[in-house]
């Protein structure tokens, strides 16, 4: 009868580089208009700049909602 919103968390991890500082990465799975799976990253900020994990969430946190406020709309 009604269609149930769903939100997803996607995840963080993080990425090392060569050269430069570590970064946070953080990722979703979305499904495309032909069915696939893909995977989308944002780079939050380097590990210098968020040098724990639970800051760096705090600050995904802000890409999470802008994309769950795309979606509703």
């Amino acid at each position: 009868m009604f269609k149930r919103a769903r939100y997803q968390f996607g995840y963080l991890r993080r990425k090392s580089r060569k050269r430069k500082p570590d970064v946070w990465v953080w990722e979703r799975n979305t499904t495309g208009p032909d069915g696939r799976r893909k995977r989308e990253t944002v780079i939050v900020g380097t590990v210098e700049q968020y040098p724990t994990e639970a800051k760096a969430w705090r600050e995904a946190e802000s890409y999470r909602l802008a994309v769950e406020r795309r979606k509703t709309k």
